[in-house]
């Protein structure tokens, strides 16, 4: 903040106060002889008040000018924190972070691989602190950060960017071509690749348990049979 000088000669600073409300007590912050002051100890999300006046020392007592008008400033977000995946399928992430103080809602950008950056997928309004990002492809990772924002009159006021938060969708399903007996007590399994594997998981029915159980990995993504 900053304010024009006190032309009297006999001034000799200046002593800046804040409030947290409108109808809140005052403290004082700083006494300075500049004409600027930046208050380092405001939170995010939240509006302050301040006043200024000057002073002046007489035979060693202090004198103070007219408080000015008070100035509502409003800080900005805080950094979102707390990103989580909370669903995952082959085409969606759904995603979580932890209220940001004063946000009036947060904005979701989506790496793009296309134009090398952030683009906004989203922005979610309110007290929401999840959203679901859809449309995706499977067994693939995505990046994401989060800014959360607040609204002063028309104006949008944005936070700064979460760190970048990254997790990976899905695989496909596995689609089987064919399933033959090879010998009395074996069976071959073949499918179709699955784009993004590394591997793929061999699961028996248990006609005991009713459930299926892992028998075997498959582990490269080229190999596209089974052989039980």
């Amino acid at each position: 903040m900053s304010w024009d000088s006190v032309s009297a000669d006999d001034v000799e600073g200046y002593q800046v106060w804040r409030s947290d409300s409108d109808q809140g007590k005052y403290t004082l912050l700083k006494t300075t002889t500049d004409c600027s002051y930046t208050d380092t100890t405001a939170e995010g999300g939240k509006v302050y008040q301040y006043k200024v006046r000057c002073y002046w020392t007489i035979g060693g007592n202090a004198y103070y000018g007219t408080f000015s008008s008070p100035a509502s400033v409003t800080t900005l977000p805080k950094k979102v924190s707390g990103i989580a995946t909370q669903t995952r399928t082959e085409t969606s992430l759904g995603l979580s972070w932890k209220q940001t103080q004063g946000a009036a809602g947060y904005q979701i950008y989506q790496y793009s691989a296309a134009s090398d950056q952030y683009e906004m997928v989203a922005d979610v309004e309110g007290e929401s602190t999840s959203y679901t990002v859809s449309g995706l492809t499977g067994a693939t990772e995505y990046k994401f950060k989060i800014r959360a924002y607040e609204k002063n009159n028309d104006n949008v006021l944005a936070g700064s960017f979460s760190d970048v938060y990254s997790d990976v969708t899905l695989p496909g399903q596995v689609n089987l071509t064919n399933v033959s007996a090879t010998g009395t007590s074996s069976v071959k399994l073949t499918w179709k690749a699955v784009d993004g594997v590394t591997g793929y998981m061999i699961y028996r029915l248990d006609t005991a348990t009713g459930e299926y159980r892992q028998i075997a990995t498959v582990k490269s993504a080229r190999t596209l049979f089974y052989s039980d």
